[in-house]
């Protein structure tokens, strides 16, 4: 299990977790982080460390 720490959702604060799946988009599996209150979810990436920098991109 990854323990990466990501930052809290932007827009309601709520606790993000990383999901993935297999899509035919990317070609194998892609990786999605999900807020776990609002269900606000991030685009597609294929690896977690791009979903993780992605997510955590922001200005504070």
């Amino acid at each position: 299990m990854d323990k990466t720490k990501l930052k809290s959702c932007p827009f309601c604060g709520g606790k993000a977790i990383i999901s993935d799946g297999v899509t035919p988009r990317i070609n194998g599996t892609a990786y999605m982080v999900i807020c776990t209150v609002c269900h606000t979810m991030s685009n597609l990436y294929g690896t977690k460390r791009a979903a993780i920098k992605h997510w955590d991109r922001r200005v504070e």
